[in-house]
């Protein structure tokens, strides 16, 4: 765990019950992350980068990316959403874009976190 950078809420949808009946959704924290601007360049007009999205960095999530939160480890999945508190003008809810990926060294095998495309948009 890291001593500096965030924390981000999870939003994670309860799916359905084997009678189609909707479960309540859960939520738990991701500490230690930080979440930056992914921006893009508008040729059209000689205007200025705009946000496209954000990036989600973090460290503790297992080797699989994908535990559960009741087991103490932290999990991010492309169906859950994200809420950014406290980041200026990243704030809100995000939903996770694609598959979470490790950041892992060619080199070295080192793998000191991940990362997670995010999207405006609940």
């Amino acid at each position: 765990m890291s001593d500096f950078g965030g924390s981000v809420t999870v939003l994670r949808s309860g799916g359905k019950d084997r009678f189609g009946a909707v479960l309540p959704d859960s939520t738990y924290t991701i500490q230690g992350c930080a979440v930056v601007p992914r921006t893009s360049s508008e040729p059209l007009d000689r205007s200025d980068t705009v946000v496209s999205g954000a990036s989600l960095f973090g460290v503790g999530l297992t080797p699989n990316l994908i535990p559960t939160p009741a087991a103490g480890s932290p999990s991010l999945t492309s169906t859950d959403r994200v809420r950014v508190t406290g980041m200026g003008a990243l704030d809100g809810t995000w939903s996770v874009e694609g598959d979470v990926g490790s950041c892992q060294s060619p080199y070295t095998g080192w793998t000191p976190g991940w990362m997670a495309a995010l999207k405006r948009g609940a």
